[in-house]
């Protein structure tokens, strides 16, 4: 069995091998039922990045989940005996796939993740994440305050680029690292971004007026049920300052309804975004429906978000024609891909 067809079995049978390794864990049966609750769903999300790891050959996207997965551990108080007990048992289960074990590539991403957890379990708030007079209003839910800093920013003639790179974007990144320690909940983190993308709203008069003209339009959407559309939203404001034509799709958008929309509305350029391993096979279908479609096969085909940021060769592996780690990388790409030396 290679790696390819491991992957495809673990997604398949993910519920049944979930399962299996709660009862080869000697601490499952007398936790609560809370905890098994939290457990099975930790176990089916270990096993989702990890079937990517196998059907993709990057051991790297476990490797990363695992980074993330032993700072959120650590920031929760779970304990890492625990976790080394249920890394055992879900070895010897995956080891009685066909077996499995023999698969250089399930050993390796086994014994990357087991080693990122534990660095990561150990590291992982070693640096504070400063809040700043803005993050700290969000945070105390005052969103009309926050949303007039950033207009009046903009009013004393800082630039619609800088507001969204050198303000909003650090600000997500810092409530997602609160989030991860455990210093605030779920429900904050919707709220600060929700205001954000209010805040986005407010500004959005403004970046008609420093406007550039261009002849070239765009298609922005991210894959699947993709929850971080914000990012996406803010590489199609870049384009728009540019002066291209875009039109932002958002997230949950079936593969059918963008290729209908792409013939609907011609672009020379779709971007795809997609933060997380699970979202991979969303971004390589979309693809492979795009350049199945004749009238389309003009179209250039851009992906990004923190997946492709973190496995840099992966935007070939899902047929893309490039990849761009930023806003500004994005347009610099896609004007490569359509030849406009402008």
């Amino acid at each position: 069995m290679d790696s390819k067809a491991l992957s495809n079995v673990i997604k398949n049978d993910k519920d049944e091998l979930a399962r299996r390794i709660c009862e080869n864990d000697p601490h499952f049966a007398a936790a609560t039922v809370k905890y098994r609750e939290k457990y099975l769903q930790d176990i089916l999300f270990t096993l989702t990045f990890l079937a990517n790891a196998l059907s993709y050959d990057q051991p790297s996207l476990y490797k990363n989940y695992m980074t993330w997965f032993g700072g959120f551990a650590r920031s929760h108080r779970f304990s890492e005996t625990r976790f080394n007990l249920a890394m055992d048992a879900m070895r010897a289960v995956l080891a009685d796939l066909a077996a499995a074990e023999h698969v250089p590539a399930l050993r390796t991403c086994l014994d990357l993740g087991r080693e990122a957890f534990h660095a990561a379990f150990q590291t992982s708030d070693a640096q504070e994440v400063e809040i700043d007079p803005f993050l700290a209003d969000l945070l105390q839910m005052r969103s009309e305050k926050a949303t007039r800093y950033v207009v009046e920013q903009y009013e004393k003639g800082v630039g619609i680029e800088s507001i969204y790179l050198d303000i909003l974007q650090p600000t997500l990144y810092k409530v997602g690292a609160l989030w991860q320690r455990g210093i605030i909940g779920v429900a904050k983190e919707h709220y600060v971004t929700a205001v954000i993308q209010h805040i986005i709203g407010q500004l959005y008069p403004y970046l008609f007026e420093t406007r550039k003209t261009s002849r070239h339009a765009m298609t922005a959407v991210c894959a699947g049920s993709e929850l971080h559309e914000i990012g996406m939203r803010m590489v199609a404001d870049f384009f728009e300052l540019a002066g291209w034509d875009t039109y932002f799709l958002g997230s949950n958008l079936p593969p059918e309804m963008v290729v209908e929309q792409l013939k609907a509305v011609p672009t020379g350029v779709l971007a795809i975004s997609a933060t997380t391993p699970s979202h991979l096979p969303e971004v390589e279908e979309l693809v492979h429906r795009i350049r199945a479609e004749a009238d389309l096969c003009g179209t250039k085909i851009i992906v990004g978000g923190r997946v492709f940021n973190e496995t840099p060769e992966l935007w070939r592996q899902v047929g893309a024609d490039g990849f761009a780690t930023d806003a500004k990388d994005a347009i610099r790409i896609a004007r490569t891909l359509i030849g406009d030396d402008d």
